[in-house]
């Protein structure tokens, strides 16, 4: 059962429609996923863990203390084709109650460049904006260039942590933790 200060198992922007993933939809998101693994940020040694979200599903990664009820996955589709392009991870109320954490939100490749992404948080905002949320929150790569400019661009401009490896190398990695004051942005800047 999910708690009532949650986003909805199935809710729409203006060109996709992001609803609860099923098991129907495992074996789409294990692709899209399994493409996301030939990028240079995710690291030579690392290779993407079989039958993923068919595991996931039944035993999502959750914070400390975490509970399934205030977790969500979910399956991102294009509304005119019903092709599935990405998923959304979220944990509602973490690391304290008025913080959104944006586990993943992962879009296939061919579709870069089409404003999937800014449209997904500007549309998760008026969902979120519904319950006590102040802050969305999320981890990103620090080899992950493409990401750190998205993350910045539709406004996850504070830096509140990091953690990783503390030296550089071609397999070390650490994550920015990054937060957005959901109330702090105006519609006319997700025009830019």
């Amino acid at each position: 059962m999910k708690s009532k200060n949650t986003i909805p198992a199935r809710w729409k922007t203006q060109r996709m429609t992001i609803a609860d993933t099923t098991m129907d939809e495992t074996s789409d998101l294990q692709m899209i996923y399994e493409d996301g693994f030939d990028q240079e940020w995710i690291g030579k040694k690392y290779k993407p863990k079989q039958n993923y979200f068919k595991k996931y599903i039944i035993n999502p990664e959750l914070p400390p203390k975490g509970k399934k009820s205030l977790h969500r996955l979910q399956t991102i589709r294009l509304k005119n084709e019903n092709s599935v392009i990405g998923y959304l991870d979220i944990y509602h109320g973490w690391p304290k109650k008025n913080i959104l954490w944006l586990g993943d939100i992962f879009l296939h490749s061919k579709v870069y460049g089409h404003n999937y992404g800014r449209e997904i948080i500007y549309n998760l905002i008026k969902e979120i904006k519904k319950f006590e949320y102040k802050y969305m929150r999320c981890s990103v790569r620090l080899k992950n260039w493409p990401a750190i400019r998205f993350w910045a661009r539709v406004g996850f401009s504070k830096v509140v942590g990091y953690l990783g490896d503390k030296d550089y190398g071609v397999n070390k990695f650490a994550d920015l933790i990054l937060e957005m004051d959901i109330n702090a942005r105006r519609k006319e800047e997700w025009m830019e």
